[in-house]
């Protein structure tokens, strides 16, 4: 990114229609292309509110929500409302997780949803 400018239209463009899994392939395809990190470049050249949002984007769903809780425990008091909502993801993160694996053993699986 060095050199070039930062065009934060492709940034957004980019990053906020791929999939984290995307993401981080397009991290990893990045340090073997440029051998700088993605991230730390992006730490560089970006700033503010559009910089936290563009940072969170390119962590892992598992670094995220070990941040948040990190974050709602490190202060006097606990904050419940972030707790609440990282075990709903949590708990989305293991549906996922199950779906993959069955879809592993047994290609014709389907999750049949919960009412």
């Amino acid at each position: 990114m060095n050199g070039i400018g930062t065009n934060e239209d492709i940034i957004t463009e980019v990053l906020t229609k791929r999939s984290n899994h995307q993401r981080q392939s397009i991290r990893t395809a990045f340090k073997h292309e440029f051998g700088s990190d993605l991230v730390a470049d992006l730490r560089d050249e970006l700033s503010g509110h559009y910089r936290e949002v563009i940072l969170v984007l390119m962590e892992t769903p598992m670094n995220y929500l070990a941040a948040e809780i990190h974050n709602a425990t490190a202060k006097h008091g606990t904050d419940e409302d972030v707790l609440s909502e990282v075990k709903k993801h949590d708990q989305i993160l293991e549906v996922q997780f199950i779906e993959v694996f069955c879809c592993l053993l047994s290609p014709d699986f389907v999750l049949v949803e919960q009412q």
